[in-house]
């Protein structure tokens, strides 16, 4: 009997997961279809994916974002900017470094003219260094393997000894996440779960006695 019990639990969880799957997947394509862009076509030349709608916008309820600025680190197609441009940011970058998505990216926010957004085509680590410390929140969809996560986390520390400020990074699909607590400027902040995703996103921040738990 308990092994049965176990077995029905499994399944739920697993028509549960699978659900929940597609009903996302069904969302992005909405949005799509609603906006007429393309945010959602996998590209596999670049290894593209966009990134979990419902979950950034989750996530960006979490944070403080009056008066911030943001970074997209690897903005794709631009679906991250669309959501970001809802709140209350001050200026929205995307940087892509992909000539193709940069070119989709421009298209998708041709008609959508707003002040605050500025798409970069370029790598992240050769943005200026004015744009790069101005910016309070980065968010990241894994973009990068281990050696480019660990010069991310250098890049940012350094910016934030040029320019004192506050600072967040949101890290989805968190593989690397204990590279960013080293230097010992960033602190867990919240660690949020996803009934789909594989792994956490986790937030970091430089400023003590934050947390949204």
């Amino acid at each position: 009997m308990y092994k049965v019990t176990i077995k029905i639990k499994f399944l739920i969880k697993l028509i549960y997961r699978k659900t929940i799957f597609y009903a996302d997947h069904l969302y992005q394509k909405l949005f799509d279809i609603i906006l007429q862009k393309d945010f959602s076509e996998e590209v596999t030349s670049c290894n593209y994916k966009q990134s979990k709608l419902y979950e950034v916008k989750t996530i960006f309820k979490t944070l403080n974002t009056n008066h911030k600025v943001f970074l997209d680190v690897g903005s794709g197609k631009g679906a991250v900017l669309f959501l970001a441009k809802k709140f209350d940011f001050i200026k929205i970058y995307g940087v892509e470094i992909d000539d193709c998505l940069h070119s989709i990216s421009v298209s998708n926010f041709k008609d959508k003219k707003d002040n605050r957004i500025k798409l970069i085509n370029s790598d992240i680590f050769k943005i200026n260094k004015k744009t790069l410390d101005s910016v309070n929140i980065f968010y990241l969809f894994n973009p990068f393997p281990y050696n480019e996560t660990a010069r991310f986390v250098s890049l940012v520390t350094k910016s934030y000894q040029r320019n004192k400020r506050e600072i967040q990074i949101i890290y989805t699909c968190s593989k690397y996440n204990f590279l960013f607590t080293q230097e010992n400027i960033f602190k867990e902040m919240k660690e949020i779960h996803f009934f789909v995703s594989n792994s956490p996103t986790i937030i970091f921040t430089n400023q003590s006695g934050q947390s949204y738990d």
